[in-house]
């Protein structure tokens, strides 16, 4: 699966330069080619078969440091883009979906075990729906809102103003590793910030691809790819993350026990976490 990237979006915007050229992805790969001995790469495996996938190379804590460096440099001259760049760069990444939907849910289901079905409908179809909400409606809903005043305060004029935050964390979960990696990296870009995406260790094998098409499409559309950074780590390593004073938010789907893990460790620095614990189906399980 050779995959072309051309920065073009959905007609709209247009990009000059050569097009940028993602790497082969060979969805196989032969146990002899990835095996480290001695290593603590992080194994991966096809969940449905037990298919040995590769071996990915876990972040350490300078590895994280560097991330986070090379992510606020880049988020400095990102946070002074406009909207139409932004709306630029969401296109590229539409575009490039819609044509190679083949390859990411083939991708998603090596990775996570589900069906292509599932694939299409739970990673494809919501991850395009937001896409397009967000660079239909992305702008209106930033806009500066005005606030009411009080008889005392006439004089005053109230305003909310939304700025770029700066470097986020998202800590996503497994079951829908397209969708819950290009989630963050859309509502992020955005809104002029950068990302540092720590994906589950159970779905090493497709993020760092995932979010390449993201760093790809910022490349062609003249922007630093550093905004997003893909970041695996085992457990042990993640405090490193949530608990650096670089970064302004932490967003973490996953257990309630995990979450207080996270929590704890962002409270180090005084940075603020949204959690999504939990499934949305509460049922009632009757004896008979």
């Amino acid at each position: 699966m050779q995959a072309w990237m051309d920065g073009q979006g959905l007609g709209r915007a247009q990009h000059k330069s050569t097009a940028t050229i993602l790497r082969p992805f060979t969805p196989y790969l032969q146990a002899d080619d990835v095996q480290i001995p001695g290593s603590s790469a992080i194994q991966c495996y096809n969940p449905a078969n037990g298919q040995l996938l590769g071996q990915v190379n876990p972040a350490t804590p300078d590895g994280i440091d560097r991330a986070i460096a090379r992510a606020t440099e880049a988020q400095q001259e990102w946070a002074k883009t406009t909207f139409g760049q932004r709306r630029k760069v969401l296109r590229t990444m539409l575009k490039f979906i819609l044509d190679h939907q083949e390859a990411i849910t083939t991708v998603a289901c090596l990775d996570s075990g589900k069906t292509k079905i599932d694939a299409m409908l739970g990673e494809i179809l919501v991850t395009i729906e937001k896409l397009k909400w967000t660079i239909q409606h992305g702008e209106k809903a930033l806009r500066p809102e005005r606030r009411p005043t009080n008889l005392l305060m006439l004089y005053k004029h109230n305003e909310v103003r939304w700025e770029p935050l700066g470097i986020l964390v998202a800590c996503v979960s497994w079951n829908y590793p397209f969708h819950n990696a290009l989630s963050p990296i859309i509502s992020t870009l955005f809104t002029g910030s950068a990302l540092l995406l720590k994906s589950s260790e159970q779905v090493a094998f497709s993020s760092h691809y995932f979010t390449s098409i993201a760093r790809t499409a910022l490349s062609a559309c003249g922007h630093s790819p550093h905004l997003i950074q893909s970041l695996i780590c085992w457990p042990q390593t993640a405090n490193h993350l949530t608990s650096h004073p670089g970064i302004s938010h932490v967003t973490f789907i996953g257990s309630r026990s995990i979450a207080h893990t996270v929590c704890a460790s962002a409270a180090k620095a005084l940075t603020p976490v949204c959690v999504e614990l939990g499934g949305k189906d509460p049922a009632v399980i009757l004896d008979d």
